[in-house]
């Protein structure tokens, strides 16, 4: 049975209708049907499906999810993001809730992007969208840089980030947290970027010596001021190489290594530098086509 949200998003209709039109709910995206007027607003009618991938974590006490089911979900987005830039679609949107599996009974999963209703057109994308929550917010919205497409690449990374490990990515209470969180995790933004962006000094501050550094919390607060507790102790990306790796497994050790790559790709603090969807429907953890490299022998030498 089709099923109704309400909305008084003015654009969601007509972004939906357009979906539509170029049979987007073949590409993963679910399928608008109809609309109708109710007192709380624009009803939408929409196909059934089963339950967004948050709750499927939350069944599973956010275990970490299997790394061939990562693969089918990253995938089936991946070709709901390269439709949406087929016809000029930011859903700045994406995280686990807004990911809804067909039948989460049935492997392989199947997955559809919903939830429109902060999607733009890419031609009317702004500086700085505050709309957004600050956990999936990339670099370049927190920087008031140019944003497009790679904003959502950037957000489900870390949506990838809690099928790979189970938490959250980022945490924190404000802005600057989320910030600092992102600059611990995957390192200092190069300069150029910095200065290129208007809204760089609010996070950031230079040394004597004309360098970028991210302001400490008593710069920022102006006070003393008690961080919110991270939701894992990761150090860098690759740490999660070896996590819950079995003995002498190196199929797996290949394949787990690919599976990090990917997601720094999707994670690159530069959106210039991020993967795209085309690349990521090309790269060797979704073909399972493993290069014999640094890389693949780097991942060899976890299990030594």
């Amino acid at each position: 049975m089709p099923k109704c949200w309400t909305t008084d998003n003015k654009s969601e209709i007509p972004i939906l209708r357009m979906s539509m039109c170029h049979n987007l709910d073949k590409h993963n995206i679910v399928k608008y049907i109809d609309c109708f007027q109710t007192i709380y607003g624009k009803a939408l009618v929409f196909e059934s499906l089963d339950i967004s991938l948050f709750d499927y974590m939350e069944m599973k006490d956010f275990a970490p999810m299997l790394l061939s089911d990562i693969r089918t979900i990253i995938q089936q987005m991946a070709t709901a993001f390269d439709a949406l830039k087929g016809i000029g679609v930011i859903h700045t949107d994406v995280k686990l809730d807004n990911i809804m599996m067909v039948n989460h009974h049935q492997r392989p999963f199947e997955v559809k992007l919903i939830d429109f209703g902060l999607a733009i057109p890419t031609s009317q994308a702004k500086k700085f969208r505050g709309r957004q929550i600050f956990e999936i917010m990339s670099p370049e919205v927190f920087l008031g840089r140019e944003f497009n497409e790679a904003s959502d690449m950037w957000a489900l990374g870390c949506a990838m980030f809690e099928m790979v490990c189970g938490p959250d990515l980022f945490t924190g209470e404000c802005d600057y947290e989320i910030m600092l969180s992102i600059v611990e995790l995957l390192g200092k933004p190069a300069d150029h970027l910095l200065e290129k962006s208007p809204r760089a000094k609010i996070y950031f501050t230079k040394t004597d010596a004309g360098d970028w550094r991210i302001k400490t919390p008593l710069e920022f607060f102006e006070r003393h001021h008690r961080r919110t507790e991270k939701s894992h102790e990761f150090q860098s990306l690759d740490d999660l190489k070896a996590m819950g790796l079995e003995e002498d497994n190196k199929t797996e050790a290949v394949e787990r290594e690919q599976c990090i790559e990917l997601l720094k790709a999707m994670l690159a603090f530069d959106a210039d530098e991020r993967i795209a969807p085309r690349e990521v429907l090309t790269h060797p953890f979704i073909t399972k086509v493993y290069p014999r490299d640094r890389v693949t022998d780097r991942a060899l030498s976890l299990l030594l």
